[in-house]
């Protein structure tokens, strides 16, 4: 893709922030709605409405997730109710869309109003996703260390799932000293899990489980924790919800048994 002439960036967390900064720096002309309450100071035109923002993008960024429920768009940074519809209905033909993980509600909406715009999952971007699992896997540790009060050092861990997030979160534990066992699917992924000094499990047999952890990491997006395995689990330990929807499935269930999940914006994790 060429370079856009002007760029639109609505809703979203401070990385949406830092993605409208970028394109400011690079000297694109771009506007954002929705980002009031960013911590990032940037040469971006804040833009007084949504049909502003929009109007006449080459480009339109929106969250990941896309969607705060079937109607809004993602936005904890501002107080705004930024309706879907109210997107769409100011999107030019030739705007290209980038959404990070759209669901079938998105896709839906689109079809609806007749748009036909080219929609680009950014999430899907192998660069994306294995630069995303630096910060996202760092950033659940700092965030288990809070939420047990210990090292992770010595610690018996359970990493859900063997993909980007998975293979990056587990190596980065293993070099911390933690006990780590990792769960996937594949038999390929179960060997080269037991080949980097780690225990491995199948992903569908957590229930069976016979050892106690002190901290589990789910970077499966299904629901993994239903009643079965949460009460096949021994003891309490600290469960760091690290995958995209549909991650709620299980919460009510979860919910009689822990706290409500602590919702951690900018790195897009639940604690509970």
């Amino acid at each position: 893709m060429n370079k856009p002439g002007k760029a639109a960036v609505i809703g979203g967390d401070e990385r949406c922030a830092v993605c409208a900064e970028l394109f400011a720096k690079s000297g694109v002309e771009c506007a954002v709605f929705g980002l009031e309450k960013s911590g990032i100071s940037s040469s971006a035109t804040k833009a007084a409405s949504i049909a502003d923002a929009v109007c006449e993008s080459d480009i339109l960024i929106l969250p990941l997730p896309v969607m705060s429920d079937s109607a809004r768009i993602f936005s904890p940074l501002s107080d705004a109710n930024i309706l879907l519809s109210d997107v769409i209905g100011n999107v030019s033909e030739k705007t290209v869309i980038f959404a990070g993980n759209p669901q079938k509600c998105f896709f839906s909406a689109i079809e609806n109003a007749g748009l036909c715009n080219e929609i680009i999952n950014y999430t899907k971007s192998d660069l994306f996703a294995v630069l995303g699992g630096v910060p996202t896997a760092e950033g659940a540790i700092i965030e288990a260390i809070n939420a047990t009060g210990k090292t992770v050092s010595s610690s018996k861990v359970l990493v859900v799932g063997f993909g980007r997030v998975g293979k990056q979160l587990s190596s980065l534990l293993k070099a911390m000293n933690a006990d780590v066992t990792v769960t996937a699917r594949k038999s390929t992924d179960l060997a080269l899990i037991k080949s980097c000094g780690m225990r491995a499990e199948k992903t569908g047999d957590i229930s069976k489980t016979k050892s106690r952890f002190d901290i589990i990491f789910n970077t499966v997006p299904a629901c993994i924790f239903d009643e079965k395995t949460l009460k096949a689990i021994k003891g309490r330990p600290v469960i760091i919800e690290l995958a995209s929807k549909p991650y709620g499935e299980g919460f009510k269930r979860k919910k009689r048994r822990r706290s409500a999940p602590q919702f951690v914006e900018k790195l897009f994790i639940k604690v509970f």
